[in-house]
C-alpha cells in the first residue's frame, strides 16, 4: 500500500511537471523589454537617451503626435540633439501620413513654424539626415515661407 502511494505521488508529480511548460515571452518589435512606466520615468527624470530610444520604438505604431511630448522634453529639457528631428517628424507626420512626402501644406502656419524651428535646430546640431531632410522640405514647399 505504501508502495502504491509513493508511485502515485511520483506519477502525479511527473505529470504535473511535464504538463507545465515555461512560457516564452514573445515580443513584437515595438514592445519594450522593461515596463513602459520605468522607461518613461528614466526619460522624464534623467533624460536617459537609451530609454528615449526604447520609448521611441514603443511608439512606432501609435499616432505620431502621441510621442511629441517625449520628443519635446528631450529636445528642450535635456538638449538631446536627435529629439529635435523627432519633434519635426511628430508634427509633420500628424498632418502628412505619406512617408517621404515633406509637404507642410496641411499644417497651420504656427505649427509649421514650430516644426521648421525644430528641424533647423536638428540641422544646426548636425543630427544625421537633418540637412538632407531640410533640403527635401525646401523643395516640397517652394511657395511657402520657411
Amino acid at each position: 500500500m505504501l508502495r502504491f502511494i509513493v508511485i502515485s505521488i511520483i506519477l502525479i508529480a511527473s505529470c504535473f511537471f511535464a504538463c507545465v511548460q515555461k512560457q516564452k515571452i514573445n515580443r513584437l518589435p515595438n514592445q519594450t523589454s522593461r515596463p513602459i512606466s520605468d522607461i518613461k520615468k528614466n526619460v522624464f527624470l534623467f533624460g536617459d537617451s537609451t530609454s528615449y530610444s526604447e520609448l521611441f520604438i514603443s511608439y512606432l505604431h501609435e499616432p505620431p503626435e502621441d510621442f511629441l511630448f517625449w520628443a519635446l522634453l528631450m529636445a528642450n529639457k535635456y538638449d538631446y540633439a536627435s529629439a529635435n528631428l523627432d519633434v519635426f517628424f511628430s508634427l509633420k507626420n500628424a498632418f502628412e501620413k505619406e512617408a517621404g512626402n515633406y509637404s507642410l501644406k496641411n499644417m497651420d502656419p504656427e505649427t509649421r513654424r514650430i516644426a521648421i524651428r525644430y528641424l533647423k535646430k536638428a540641422v544646426h546640431k548636425s543630427v544625421p539626415d537633418a540637412f538632407r531632410i531640410w533640403k527635401e522640405v525646401q523643395k516640397a514647399n517652394t511657395v511657402m515661407d520657411l
